[in-house]
């Protein structure tokens, strides 16, 4: 985007580039996840033990785990 041109038509081009950036989707998303407390414990460990914060561990896990279905359900 750019600026207004100065045509008078400024409040249109205004309220087009609101509507645009309305659109755009947000920077995160909140997911809730429900562990079995092993699955947990288990996790926890695993984050504990590559130096990560649960929330980093997480997101990292289901980064990994959805290329790593994505690659399995192309190899088919």
């Amino acid at each position: 985007m750019g600026f207004a041109p100065d045509t008078g038509n400024a409040p249109d081009y205004r309220r087009r580039c609101a509507v645009e950036f309305s659109l755009k989707p947000p920077a995160k998303i909140e997911v809730k996840l429900l562990l079995h407390p092993h699955d947990h414990d288990r996790a926890m460990a695993i984050a504990k033990a590559a130096n990560l914060a649960e929330r980093d561990f997480y997101a990292l896990a289901i980064h990994l785990g959805a290329a790593e279905i994505l690659r399995s359900a192309e190899s088919e």
